[in-house]
């Protein structure tokens, strides 16, 4: 793990105008939520604060923002334990992605404009050009534009936060894929023609669909990593 004291040199510029606390917050939870602490990993705090080249205050405050997460548990005040992956955890983010992700891309079907749309149409990759290594990144930039479209900056913050708290299941579950989603090439062109045919009824049963599959993949293979 990173000493924050060398956060600087290692690609994060702007360390120096975060407070202490949320550094360490940041560096965690980035950590916990790429799959590089694993899920179910008991940690000790004074370990964790000479790592991170910090005092125990900080770390201790980052720690109970992680908690109000649920991405930690403390105990004893010494040891914290990274949540593990959770199936009902799961179907909660998933119940709640199923109405806002669909409502997120009818907005942006009726709201946006013909220059947003064709972004989001031309930054889907023609069949068979996706390197598997890039998939997962150009799995969120797909998602994340559409609800930038949708003009709902609530929206966008709150999906963006449920989508942060499945990455962790998409890079546990499914390591070498890391999108970890259902066919995206075709069924993000899909989604796409309905964005810029401007038709949210369809665009909506779409996304909602696509999500659905999507929790069921994970489901199955979180099922089947704990049987």
């Amino acid at each position: 793990m990173k000493n924050l004291n060398n956060l600087r040199e290692s690609g994060w510029p702007k360390v120096l105008t975060y407070t202490k606390s949320q550094a360490v917050y940041s560096e965690l939870r980035s950590r916990i939520l790429s799959g590089e602490i694993m899920p179910g990993a008991v940690l000790n705090q004074e370990n964790l604060a000479t790592e991170l080249g910090v005092s125990t205050t900080p770390l201790r405050e980052a720690l109970q923002r992680l908690e109000a997460e649920r991405l930690v548990s403390l105990r004893a005040h010494r040891e914290v334990t990274v949540a593990p992956l959770s199936k009902q955890e799961l179907a909660e983010i998933f119940a709640v992605r199923l109405q806002l992700d669909p409502y997120a891309g009818g907005i942006a079907a009726a709201d946006a404009s013909d220059a947003e749309l064709a972004m989001i149409e031309a930054s889907v990759p023609a069949p068979g050009t996706a390197a598997r290594a890039d998939i997962g990144d150009e799995n969120r930039k797909f998602h994340r534009a559409i609800y930038v479209c949708s003009g709902n900056q609530l929206l966008t913050t709150i999906l963006d936060s449920l989508w942060d708290r499945t990455e962790c299941y998409r890079r546990i579950l499914v390591p070498d894929h890391a999108g970890g989603d259902v066919d995206p090439e075709p069924t993000h062109r899909a989604i796409a023609a309905a964005l810029t045919n401007r038709d949210p009824a369809a665009t909506a049963d779409l996304l909602r669909r696509h999500i659905k599959a999507t929790e069921e993949m994970l489901g199955s293979l979180l099922a089947a990593s704990q049987a």
